[in-house]
């Protein structure tokens, strides 16, 4: 209940009265027997007290000097004195408190005296010099009242007592005063009562203040209080009663009763009424207590008038008392009540780290983590049923929390503490279980997209730990198979792709799958049957056409050339074939066949279509080895030739010399011959054609002709070309193992030596990537691009690739870009890393503003059907818009791209639909969409607490105080970057 200090400030303690100054004349014996002639002695003393009745104080006392002079009796000496003291008094003489002191101690007991203290009190009482009042009253305290003057005296004492809030003292005087009817009785029976009000004693209040209400003077004032004690005893009714008899004698209530009314109405838990009148107060007074904001807030969220409650509840909700607790908590409701529920979070987390009530803060916990579950923000239910349980034990609502502790582990993105807290439950529930199987799937998920294979696979050998969800575990059991075949472990892919049941989702998907496998492990009739059977039940329009092209692959490995053109023919009219790889296999089965002329033309397809083709060196290569076949020697020569001057860093330009040089024998050009076998050597000693080119030079130097530098060649070919591999092979994954067994420092060491002893080795480039990886790892970047550049073969792909992420990484785009052109140049590229390298491309034109290419790239990676980088492609054609100042095509197109992405570039895109709102003013349009990065990408907190920033602005734009602290205290409490916490803090401290 609202205690009456509430209304204190409504009684003043006003003086309500005055009280004239009286002289009280004593006869004396001098005129009682006075002739009809009167001495000049006498003559003084009778003009003195006409001057004094006239209050010409001064002249007065001159008079009454005089007269003095004539040394009179001692009785009329004392009269006269006592009327000179009169005019000092009136006169405000510096020492006049002495001269009473003096007259009083030389006439003690004399009527005279008394009533000089009489005058003084009441002089000094009517001057409000309380001090003083009490000092000259009290020395004549202890006599009786008996005369008006007495009982006159008797209440100033009082009255100054009040003043000076030594209530005891002036209540014992006042009641001294009631006890005889005089005008003093009215006034003291009020001060009584206000006295008694302020000590609490309501009955005895109640008596003396109804008294105090038949004199018209004080009826007014004690009706003023006379309302709050019967509010103080819960009396609500008589409080309103009053209320209803003003506004009967159609008079509006002052600001006070309304306030009492209101309250008295609201305690009677009539809200309606209780609104109303508080309502009427409010817009009266320029400011309201927060204690009366809580209650009209809380009248008027009964009322359904939620906008204006909440209005009130927030004002109060700023303070840090239990008044602000349960502001905050009645906020918290209204909010959810209300369409925007976000809201409510930061009402309840101020609840529930508030201990005043602790009942309501429990509570207040409850709400918290159950409203943070409903809009998804599992991290934060994670966090606050993790409060709840710390902080209130034994709880009636535990099983509600465990609950939603389970479910958000279930369904949050941080994975990783969500494995960890169900890994320490020993016995799980049939819930947990379901929810373990899940998170480590989803978990696994996330590693496979990130490349991260070995991570995926513990993680999903962890899922099948737990198989309360079938198709969960057949789904984990396709995944392991695909690792396993990126890994090229295909027996074990095979393995797990056989587990699964036949009524899986995955099931036909892993025909697909099980088809690659067994391709490389040349089991080419179990390939052939798989992808037959993905063509026939496979879900994935692109992977059904690759499936055909590898069917024909299959009968083209084994020279069965006939069905494999059959099956090239079939692939070659389904939509998103690779043409130009097709081309390209159909040219080399034709010339199988022993077709050498609709060979070239396939071959000359890759070539005049597809000029960019990865293909396009192989295609001019085998250009060039159908018409050697055939007997064009000249033909041959020129399409090597081409290729060698095209394509100079070409893998092919060992073979395709060595084609030539045998094109030049055969046609007898000796000279140009060994030129070509020079070359291989010179460059290529390690490739297999230096073998034949070295015997090539052997047969020419004893034939007669002199081979340039031929000693030099034979024995570089020797050196790089010993007998014996064992030791070097020895060397090299000696070194290798340091880097496996992530010794970076030792790897970094060891691979250094290999390359410098075999530089020429066929291993070289291997060593190369790993002494690469190995400065990588070490943060030594400038090294590892070196040693990157230095990679061929096996790791080239990957070499290229990562280098291309460092340089980006270092703002180098153009140097990125250079290196991804390579990956898309590569005849060995396999189309997960071509998404890689187009993706990469779109981010570093993007950087260098080639928007154009941006859009170009874009599309390549939709009509490749690179589906992991569909969100990202969604997002840099918006980005592209935005830079180009297309605003409103931009948030059409983020919208498109947050309605497919769950990953980063979702978040990213999300985050800017809010930031493109907030530039146009639309704050909460803006504030409700980046609420949207925390309901739907919680894991990307890059973007979440970037949102937060941004929402904070919103409302502090909006005049919501409130909630923008609540936001900012949120970041700080929440976030791990410090960055984003050191901007919180700063934004906070503005608003404090």
């Amino acid at each position: 209940m609202q205690t009456i200090n509430l209304f204190m400030h409504f009684v003043s303690k006003k003086k309500y009265f005055f009280v004239p100054f009286f002289l009280f004349f004593i006869t004396c014996p001098l005129f009682s027997q006075q002739t009809q002639t009167y001495t000049a002695a006498d003559l003084a003393f009778r003009n003195g007290i006409t001057l004094l009745d006239k209050e010409l104080f001064g002249a007065a006392k001159q008079q009454f000097l005089s007269y003095l002079a004539q040394k009179p009796t001692p009785t009329q000496t004392l009269q006269a004195e006592y009327y000179a003291i009169l005019c000092d008094l009136h006169l405000q003489e510096e020492n006049i408190a002495n001269k009473v002191k003096d007259f009083a101690n030389r006439y003690r007991g004399s009527l005279q005296s008394i009533l000089l203290y009489q005058q003084a009190a009441n002089y000094f009482f009517v001057k409000s010099d309380y001090e003083n009042t009490i000092y000259y009253a009290n020395a004549i305290e202890n006599q009786q009242p008996i005369s008006e003057a007495d009982y006159q005296t008797a209440f100033q004492l009082g009255y100054a007592y009040f003043m000076k809030e030594k209530y005891d003292k002036a209540l014992d005087k006042f009641n001294v005063v009631k006890q005889q009817e005089t005008r003093f009785t009215a006034p003291s029976n009020y001060y009584a009562g206000y006295i008694y009000f302020l000590q609490n004693n309501d009955n005895e209040a109640i008596s003396n203040l109804e008294k105090a209400t038949t004199d018209k003077n004080y009826r007014e004032e004690a009706d003023k209080i006379l309302p709050l004690i019967y509010y103080r005893q819960g009396r609500y009714n008589e409080v309103i009663s009053y209320g209803k008899n003003i506004e009967s004698k159609g008079e509006q209530l002052s600001e006070k009763m309304l306030l009492l009314v209101g309250n008295s109405y609201y305690e009677k838990q009539d809200f309606v009424q209780a609104a109303k009148y508080l309502d009427s107060y409010v817009q009266l007074v320029p400011k309201i207590d927060r204690n009366t904001a809580y209650r009209f807030a809380f009248a008027l969220a009964e009322v359904n008038d939620a906008e204006k409650a909440t209005l009130y509840f927030t004002q109060v909700a700023e303070g840090k008392d239990s008044l602000a607790q349960n502001a905050a908590y009645n906020l918290g409701i209204l909010y959810l009540e209300s369409p925007n529920k976000q809201l409510a979070v930061n009402a309840f987390e101020k609840v529930r780290t508030m201990e005043q009530d602790k009942k309501l803060q429990e509570q207040g916990a409850l709400n918290y983590a159950k409203i943070n579950y409903e809009l998804k923000d599992f991290p934060k239910t994670i966090q606050a049923c993790n409060f709840f349980l710390q902080n209130f034990a034994n709880s009636p609502h535990e099983d509600d929390i465990n609950n939603l502790l389970t479910d958000s582990y279930l369904n949050s993105g941080n994975y990783a503490q969500a494995l960890a807290y169900l890994e320490k439950i020993p016995t799980k529930s049939k819930k947990m279980q379901i929810a373990y199987q899940r998170i480590s799937y989803n978990q696994a998920v996330e590693f496979f997209n990130a490349d991260k294979y070995k991570e995926a696979e513990n993680l999903l050998r962890k899922s099948l730990k737990q198989q309360p969800n079938k198709d969960l575990a057949n789904t984990a059991n396709y995944w392991l198979g695909e690792i396993y075949s990126y890994e090229e472990k295909y027996d074990s892919a095979l393995v797990y792709y056989n587990r699964l049941a036949t009524n899986s989702t995955a099931f036909y998907e892993a025909f697909y799958g099980k088809g690659y496998a067994a391709y490389n492990l040349k089991d080419y009739e179990t390939a052939k049957n798989n992808f037959e059977k993905y063509i026939a039940a496979g879900n994935n329009e692109q992977n059904k056409a690759d499936a055909q092209l590898r069917l024909a692959d299959c009968y083209f490995v084994v020279k069965d050339y006939e069905n494999a053109l059959l099956q090239y023919n079939q692939a070659e009219v389904i939509k998103g074939a690779d043409l130009e790889y097709l081309f390209y296999q159909k040219g080399v089965a034709l010339a199988n066949q022993n077709k050498p002329d609709e060979a070239l033309q396939y071959l000359d397809k890759v070539l005049v279509q597809y000029p960019n083709s990865k293909y396009y060196e192989v295609a001019l290569y085998r250009k060039g080895v159908v018409s050697f076949d055939y007997h064009n020697k000249t033909v041959a020569i020129t399409q090597f030739s081409k290729l060698l001057n095209e394509r100079p860093q070409s893998v092919l330009v060992p073979d395709a010399l060595a084609k030539r040089a045998i094109c030049y024998q055969l046609q007898n050009e000796q000279e140009k011959a060994m030129e070509d076998f020079v070359l291989i050597l010179q460059n290529h000693a390690t490739h297999p054609a230096a073998e034949d080119a070295i015997q090539a030079l052997q047969d020419l130097q004893e034939k007669g002709y002199q081979v340039p530098n031929y000693e030099v060649l034979t024995d570089k070919f020797t050196k790089i070309n010993p007998n014996s591999k064992a030791a070097m092979n020895g060397e090299y994954n000696a070194a290798k193992a340091n880097y496996d067994n992530a010794n970076y420092a030792r790897a970094i060491n060891a691979l250094q030596n290999f390359v410098k002893k075999y530089p020429e080795s066929e291993l070289a480039p291997d060593a190369f990537y790993f002494l690469a990886m190995s400065y990588d790892q070490s943060t030594d970047y400038e090294n590892a691009l070196f040693a990157f550049s230095k990679v061929k073969g096996n790791y080239e792909i990957r070499a290229l690739q990562r280098a291309a992420e460092i340089e980006y990484q270092r703002n180098n785009y153009l140097n990125a870009s250079l290196k991804y052109d390579l990956m898309l140049k590569n005849t060995t590229l396999a189309k997960r890393y071509e998404g890689n390298a187009l993706a990469g491309l779109m981010q570093c034109n993007f950087q260098l503003k080639n928007y154009e290419k941006v859009k170009d790239l874009a599309n390549q990676l939709y009509n490749k059907n690179h589906t992991k980088f569909w969100s990202m492609a969604d997002l840099y054609l918006a980005k592209t818009m935005i830079e180009k100042d297309e605003i409103a095509a931009a948030l059409l197109q983020l919208q498109k791209t947050t309605q497919a992405a769950q990953d980063i570039y979702g978040a990213e895109a999300q985050y800017t639909v809010g930031l493109l709102l907030r530039k146009q003013k639309k704050y909460e349009e803006s504030t409700k969409a980046l609420i949207e990065v925390r309901n739907k990408y919680v894991n990307y907190t890059i973007w979440l607490y970037e949102a937060f920033l941004l929402i904070a602005d919103n409302y502090i734009d909006l005049g919501n105080k409130f909630q923008a602290k609540a936001t900012l205290q949120s970041i700080i409490d929440n976030s791990a970057d410090e960055k984003v916490k050191e901007k919180a803090k700063q934004k906070l401290s503005l608003l404090n």
